[in-house]
């Protein structure tokens, strides 16, 4: 029973006040399990969970059909001289590939002007850990840097050395990619060892055709890598 006490100065109720304290208990306690469970899913779940990441589409403008391999090299030296790509689609019949371009549009602009035909690369979806899907994603990265740099070439915004820069970035930036990689410290993963020889082969890509013009070099390892991406993303896919 409460009681009353009458100070005249500070009237006062003195008595049992009412708890709180099972509403604190709960709220605590649910903060507790939530970071419990949070720090269980980042030590052994985090690298485990799956991000989708769906591959761009290229297109290559691909002059004739050629029974065998030495009459596509035949043709291809020819369109290197005239600052082509010149890239040999290795599967019969043959095609040589002019240019890769990112929009399908001005492909076939291109296509219909020299009666070529549009190859399309394909869209995938690739599905795995965050790390992984970040290392198939950065290709792409590079795609549209020596895509940006050939196609200003050609349209005479800048100059040769500076296009020819954007490919000797690309092998740095490739390089900086194997440096993820090895971070990573998966090397018994099928899809890291993918990823592994893809980077090798773009290196060499890079690092090829130096007799011809930049503007062939670039078309041409421009075509390389992008047949190269989408064999790796046929392979994992």
């Amino acid at each position: 029973m409460k009681r009353i006490i009458y100070d005249y100065e500070n009237p006062h109720i003195v008595g049992r006040a009412k708890s709180s304290f099972p509403l604190v208990k709960v709220i605590v306690g649910i903060i507790i399990v939530s970071l419990v469970i949070a720090l269980i899913y980042i030590l052994f779940f985090h690298d485990s969970a799956k991000y989708r990441y769906e591959a761009k589409e290229y297109y290559a403008v691909v002059m004739g059909k050629y029974d065998s391999e030495s009459a596509a090299l035949t043709a291809a030296e020819e369109i290197k001289a005239r600052g082509g790509g010149g890239y040999v689609i290795a599967e019969q019949p043959f095609g040589v590939v002019a240019a890769v371009y990112q929009s399908e549009a001005d492909a076939l602009t291109v296509a219909e002007r020299y009666g070529y035909e549009v190859k399309s690369t394909g869209k995938y979806t690739i599905t795995a850990s965050r790390e992984k899907v970040k290392l198939c994603a950065l290709p792409e990265q590079l795609f549209d840097s020596i895509y940006s740099a050939s196609l200003s070439l050609d349209k005479g915004e800048i100059s040769e050395a500076a296009a020819s820069y954007a490919l000797n970035r690309a092998e740095e930036t490739i390089n900086e990619y194997k440096k993820e990689l090895v971070a990573l410290n998966s090397s018994a993963d099928k899809l890291l060892s993918a990823v592994e020889k893809m980077y090798d082969k773009l290196t060499l890509s890079i690092l090829k055709e130096s007799s011809y013009s930049v503007s062939s070099r670039l078309k041409y390892c421009l075509s390389e890598v992008t047949f190269i991406y989408k064999s790796f993303l046929i392979s994992i896919s």
